[in-house]
């Protein structure tokens, strides 16, 4: 299992670099820059507690940069924590 995180937030990077559970960590907002991985290229994309801080703009560039790098047939699994 291949595991690549993205997050924003340098204490979330922070508690997954001390795990060293990630083949490849990088910070990047989600809901606005390009995802630093090729199109077609995972299997999986898991959203734990980040959907209800986005707005509709952001939400709608996550979604997109998720199909992008989604291969057919894959998962997109959410967390939603109001």
């Amino acid at each position: 299992c291949r595991i690549v995180g993205l997050d924003f937030s340098e204490d979330m990077m922070a508690a997954c670099a001390g795990r060293g559970i990630t083949e490849f960590l990088v910070k990047c907002d989600v809901g606005k820059d390009r995802w630093p991985l090729e199109n077609a290229s995972q299997n999986m994309v898991v959203s734990a507690g980040l959907l209800e801080y986005l707005t509709p703009e952001m939400l709608q560039h996550f979604l997109m940069e998720s199909k992008r790098i989604l291969q057919q047939k894959s998962l997109l699994i959410f967390t939603y924590m109001p």
